[in-house]
Formats: C-alpha cells, structure tokens, sequence
C-alpha cells in the first residue's frame, strides 16, 4: 500500500525486502515495511478474531482490511497528519502535494464511494492518526463485512466526507458523488474509469483482455461523461472528464505500465496472459 504525507511513505510486505524493486522505490521515497510497524492492541484482536476466508490469493480478504491497521500504526509511529492513501494499482496524475494541501482542514475520513452500501478504498484520506485509529477499530469490530463494506457502513454510521468521483452538475440528489467537488475542482476514479478504460483484472477473466467494462453496480457511468486524455505543458498525459482533471486512474487491469503519462500513447494494448503470469493466482 501507500501512504503520501509531508513525505512520501510506501508501506510493503517484508519478504520484498532487498529487491531490486524496494530499491528503487527507497531511491524516491520512505520505504517502511510491515515488520518495522508495532502492532497496535487492536491489530492483534484482528488478527486473533480472523475467520475469513484464508486461501484466495495468498489471504487477501485478510490483508485488504488488515491494511486500516498499518495506516494507524504508520501515523502513529511516525507522526503524520494529512495522509492519503492509495492502493497500488491506482495511478496519480495531478502533484500529491497540490491534493493533500487541497484536503487539509478536513474534519473526517475521506474516500471514494460510487454506489449504494459499500464504499471503496482505493483512496482515502486521513487527517490525523486519529481519524485512522477509529476506522480501524470499527474494522476489527465487524470481522464478518468485507473491506467495502465496513467502510460504506462507517460512512454512514459516522457521517464522513468523500472524495469526488463526478462534477456537480450530474445526479445531485446523490452528494457524495461529487462531495466537495465545487471547492476541489479535480476528480478521483472509484473503479469505473478505470475498468472502462483499463480492463478488468485478468485473473476476473480467465487471461482474456476486456476493455471497456461498464461497472454495474455504480451509480455513475463511463458513458455519461466525456473522457480525453491530455498532454500537459511538459508534454506528460492526464485524463479528464467532461473537461476537469481526473486525478486518479484506478487500474483494475494491474497494467499500470500502459497508462503512465510519459507513454507514447495511454492505451490498454498488454498482453493479457503476460500481465496474469506476473500476479497473484487466485
């Protein structure tokens, strides 16, 4: 996972430890393994209380909620405030620094939600190791909901602020669309610009490629806005949509690689069985 505050922090499994790609990221950033985080008391009930489902890709329904945890103990440890937080796959093409100074003054958790129940993690932000340490207490709470679902639960339990998926002009009878978005001017992907314009995961697929995938649970939908992408003053990519900045991509497909804004061109031209081979197998 990773964290972006005043400095940028990416949290990492241990057994990466040493590789080339730690290396590289240590270069640019402040690399902080999981084995370097004190477990908080809360973690270790987490852990305890565990029941889920163990064997699907190497435990992932445990490490998508015991994430909130190592948030917590990051902020904590390290001091940080104004952290927002990013799943791997999802691409930045707007300066962080620019978005967390955007976000500063925030009075709660912020995330993205595009449909009813269930909100999405993959960006979130924290303004302070307070803020954190509650989500995670309200996770390990609830040991039988998903990721989504504690935090669409928490949202609506705690009356939290969201990030904007939409502009405000499109369905504003649903405000946590486009939360804010007057003031911010800039957009975040949920999940469905990204499994439009980037595929769905291949291992969702059986290693077929498939672009162009209409998100059927959301509330909003690629079709109803104009995306383009753009080249800014440096030549470099960004999207848009309906001609504001999309700040986000979320990556569904995992290649990351076609959509980096110094490519030639953003498009989903991987091969799908090369991309599965290098991922975790269900």
């Amino acid at each position: 996972m990773t964290c972006f505050a005043n400095l940028s922090f990416f949290v990492n499994k241990s057994f990466v430890r040493g590789s080339s790609f730690s290396e590289t990221l240590a270069a640019k950033t402040t690399v902080v393994f999981t084995d370097e985080l004190e477990r908080s008391p809360q973690h270790l009930r987490f852990l305890e209380n565990y029941k889920g489902d163990e064997a699907f890709r190497g435990k992932y329904w445990r490490h998508v909620k015991e994430r909130f945890f190592y948030i917590q103990e990051l902020m904590t440890q390290k001091n940080l405030s104004n952290v927002l937080y990013a799943e791997y796959d999802v691409l930045w093409y707007y300066p962080l620094e620019e978005i967390v100074e955007k976000l500063k003054g925030s009075r709660t958790v912020r995330c993205v939600k595009a449909e009813p129940g269930r909100a999405h993690p993959a960006t979130i932000f924290f303004p302070t190791f307070g803020h954190a340490a509650h989500l995670a207490q309200y996770v390990q709470e609830y040991p039988g909901w998903d990721d989504m679902n504690c935090i669409g639960h928490y949202c609506t339990q705690y009356n939290t602020g969201f990030l904007p998926c939409c502009p405000d002009t499109y369905m504003p009878e649903i405000p946590f669309l486009s939360w804010d978005f007057r003031r911010l001017g800039i957009l975040f992907d949920s999940l469905v610009y990204g499994q439009y314009v980037t595929g769905v995961d291949v291992r969702n697929t059986g290693g077929v490629r498939k672009l162009y995938h209409d998100n059927e649970t959301s509330y909003y939908h690629f079709a109803d806005f104009k995306f383009a992408w753009m080249r800014d003053e440096k030549g470099r990519w960004y999207p848009t949509v309906d001609g504001h900045r999309l700040v986000t991509i979320h990556v569904h497909s995992k290649a990351l690689s076609c959509f980096l804004s110094n490519r030639r061109s953003p498009v989903g031209d991987y091969d799908p069985l090369e991309l599965l081979a290098t991922l975790e197998k269900n």
